[in-house]
């Protein structure tokens, strides 16, 4: 009797997969990998920034016999690593919650990224300068301080881009408003001001001023309760 058992259908080919139609949330998948790709890249090197910010305290520790001897020897260069640590986690942290909120990034902002893990790389770098200058060294602190600020600015500009491609949502998943961005810029608005009063009594302040960025949190959230108040009575 002859088989008459079907044969197996052949695999598909190369060619008939490129034709198969892919669907809408292939393009989605693909702009997810790619974000998050970006993030793993930097993560990477703000991991390794954070901890070339520890090293130099690591070659002083090797040559003292006592914690006592250590504190009073390096108590500025502790301070100086524990402010550029909190600065650099801050800077993570919040880049991590930027890119949660995006669905995709345009080309150009890999280039403003770029800037950003620049100055990120380059901040212990200026925390070494300012522990061995002089104390109230003004080019140490601009140094210091410009790197940060520079930061920040590249950092507002990320978001600006992508919200201008129209891939920012803000926490309920809408288009963030100009208005809301505006009140993002308040750190930076204060940084400016953290560089003056260090540069203009930097023998007295030092980097202390910088806790003059404790209330920037505080601030934002009475701007964005104050604008959601006077759009409800519109």
């Amino acid at each position: 009797m002859p088989d008459e058992t079907a044969p197996e259908p052949a695999p598909p080919s190369v060619s008939d997969e490129a034709k198969r139609p892919t669907g809408a949330g292939s393009g989605a998948i693909v702009e997810r990998l790619a974000i998050d790709r970006l993030v793993t890249f930097t993560d990477a090197v703000v991991a390794i920034a954070i901890t070339l910010v520890a090293l130099p305290l690591v070659d002083v520790a090797g040559d003292i016999h006592s914690p006592e001897q250590f504190f009073a020897q390096s108590g500025y260069a502790v301070t100086a690593a524990g402010i550029s640590f909190a600065v650099i986690g801050t800077f993570w942290r919040d880049h991590h919650h930027l890119f949660l909120r995006a669905t995709d990034y345009p080309p150009l902002m890999l280039r403003v990224v770029l800037v950003w893990l620049a100055c990120i790389v380059f901040l212990p770098v200026a925390t070494v300068i300012d522990v061995r200058s002089a104390s109230g060294n003004r080019t140490a602190y601009a140094l210091y301080l410009g790197t940060i600020l520079l930061a920040m600015i590249c950092f507002r500009v990320e978001e600006a881009m992508l919200s201008r491609s129209g891939f920012l949502r803000d926490s309920r998943g809408r288009d963030a408003s100009k208005r809301e961005l505006l009140i993002d810029w308040v750190p930076v608005g204060l940084m400016i001001i953290v560089i003056a009063i260090t540069l203009t009594i930097a023998g007295r302040t030092g980097l202390w001023s910088l806790a003059l960025l404790v209330i920037a949190s505080p601030l934002q959230r009475w701007l964005r309760w104050k604008y959601v108040a006077d759009a409800a009575l519109t």
